[in-house]
């Protein structure tokens, strides 16, 4: 079976651009494999050497954990829209910004009644579009956290 698959995944790395010439695998028998075959290979690094068994069990489980709450956040992202919201908040930033700016430079009340005219109407488009996502996505928070049940 060892066999097969070094052969397999020779075939994917022939075709890669730079070939690296390191494997790194945890695997005892690949690593016995392949010195038995290649003789001119030499290990570079023992695992077990570096990081205890008891370490070692530690280790994946806080990973797994990491990506479990990695999982988590996500999802609790996408049901709030906090992807959607944080757009919507930079795109209105830049507005308001823009207007500030354009009324700094305004020369009379006429040019700064017409940018406050425009600021308005973009206000109240972003609110439309606002209240047409949360018409869409709407989650109250006590069922944001019986996402997975």
């Amino acid at each position: 079976m060892i066999p097969e698959r070094l052969h397999a995944f020779g075939h994917l790395v022939q075709h890669a651009e730079k070939p690296s010439g390191i494997f790194v695998t945890d695997n005892r028998s690949v690593m016995e494999y392949l010195l038995e075959k290649s003789p001119q290979m030499k290990r570079i690094s023992n695992a077990e050497a570096l990081l205890p068994a008891a370490w070692s069990d530690r280790m994946v489980a806080t990973m797994g954990t990491m990506l479990l709450l990695y999982a988590i956040r996500q999802g609790y992202a996408y049901a709030t829209a906090e992807k959607d919201l944080v757009k919507q908040y930079d795109f209105m930033l830049r507005i308001f910004y823009n207007a500030r700016w354009r009324l700094d430079l305004a020369a009379d009340a006429a040019e700064k009644r017409q940018v406050l005219l425009a600021l308005g109407d973009s206000a109240l488009d972003e609110h439309a579009q606002w209240i047409l996502m949360h018409r869409d996505r709407s989650i109250d928070d006590s069922e944001v956290w019986r996402m997975g049940s």
